[in-house]
């Protein structure tokens, strides 16, 4: 049988209600052990520093991971390498070469943003095949705005060349053109394949050729028409029917970019027509 609970008395409940009294000898003893466990000003400087190490370890691992997701040359753009008996192909560390070194005419291209420059080499050798010498600048991390003086090495490398033209396809069309502002007298015109300036070329007395594709839906064509009161007004436009934006070089398919309704190589031979028709043009 349970035992029943014990009823305190008034004087026992009062006396339970009471808290005890503070030693300040444990009070003190206390708050030394919680002084001893805050973090002393180097303990804290150390844990900053630990803080920030690891942010940037995750900046340099995210970019790392961004860059090294670009998109490759075909094997179409392999097979452009091969130097032919009518083209040299020059691979060298900085930029990859087509064609003959003394010719009267040459053309920097700055890739597209997260594209191989070897996607670019079909172009390349079809302009060269025409008599223009033809140089690719290869890109730190495949990101042409950290390359913007790319072009500064290739025309220095290459003094035979009486006349120089510079251009960009996407991303690398606003960096070819802001490498032009800083000193517009080293080359005559820029090419802008599927893409727009980003910088006022209106004063540089250089010429400018815009070349894109009607399917293209990759290029934005709002920042394009808002662009065009940056260009000369006798910038001239060719729109290639049936041509969209990754046709330009040989590296797949593009994300957002529209269906091509004519093959690449007819893309490439267009581009190439329309570039040298205008050279030509000022001569």
């Amino acid at each position: 049988m349970p035992k029943s609970k014990k009823k305190m008395t008034a004087a026992e409940k009062a006396a339970a209600r009471v808290p005890d009294i503070p030693d300040p000898a444990k009070e003190a003893e206390w708050a030394a052990k919680v002084e001893r466990m805050k973090p002393t000003k180097k303990e804290r400087r150390g844990r900053f520093a630990l803080l920030i190490g690891g942010l940037l370890v995750l900046l340099v691992l995210s970019f790392t991971l961004y860059t090294c997701n670009y998109s490759h040359e075909t094997d179409v753009a392999r097979e452009a390498l091969v130097p032919t008996e009518q083209v040299a192909v020059d691979n060298q560390s900085g930029w990859i070469a087509f064609g003959d070194p003394s010719a009267e005419k040459g053309f920097v291209l700055y890739p597209g943003g997260k594209v191989a420059p070897e996607a670019y080499a079909p172009l390349m050798h079809e302009l060269a095949d025409r008599g223009v010498f033809c140089v690719i600048a290869k890109m730190p991390f495949n990101l042409a705005f950290f390359g913007t003086d790319a072009a500064d090495g290739v025309i220095a490398a290459y003094p035979q060349v009486k006349t120089w033209y510079v251009g960009g396809h996407s991303l690398g069309g606003p960096v070819a053109c802001r490498w032009v502002v800083k000193d517009p007298n080293r080359v005559a015109g820029v090419v802008l394949l599927a893409t727009y300036t980003t910088v006022d070329l209106t004063n540089t007395g250089v010429r400018v050729l815009e070349v894109y594709g009607s399917n293209d839906t990759a290029m934005n064509r709002d920042n394009y028409v808002e662009s065009q009161p940056l260009l000369p007004t006798d910038t001239t436009e060719v729109i290639i029917q049936g041509g969209n934006h990754a046709q330009f070089g040989e590296y797949g398919e593009q994300n957002g970019d529209g269906a091509p309704a004519i093959s690449a190589e007819e893309q490439r031979k267009q581009a190439a027509d329309a570039l040298v028709d205008w050279m030509n043009a000022a001569s």
